[in-house]
């Protein structure tokens, strides 16, 4: 598992960017509604901005963006940031693209898996 997925909106970015800046990740793909800039320096990041407003298009148009960047069967996900209608629509099509989701947080620069 070398891809994580992270929500992201408008809060406190410093667990997210502890999380980012651990080694075990080689592409970082950042989920948002908005239109948000967060620079993850020699990281291979992506950004996918969601701004369909019905739930079903989320998730159409997350699994067609999805698919294209994740190549593994298994990815690390945060969802700290973000509402609960993205997160439903992100855990929503990467479950039907038969993705393998471990929840990721980070506490005392250490990785922990949910």
């Amino acid at each position: 598992m070398s891809i994580l997925i992270v929500t992201l909106s408008y809060g406190n970015w410093e667990e997210i960017k502890r999380l980012c800046y651990c080694n075990c990740w080689n592409k970082i793909i950042f989920v948002t509604t908005k239109n948000i800039k967060f620079n993850i320096r020699n990281k291979e990041t992506y950004f996918v901005i969601v701004d369909k407003r019905d739930f079903e298009d989320m998730v159409n148009y997350l699994k067609e963006k999805l698919n294209d960047l994740i190549d593994e069967f298994e990815i690390g996900l945060n969802i700290f940031l973000g509402d609960g209608k993205l997160h439903m629509a992100l855990i929503s099509s990467l479950l039907s693209l038969g993705i393998s989701i471990n929840f990721v947080g980070i506490k005392e620069n250490k990785i922990i898996f949910f």
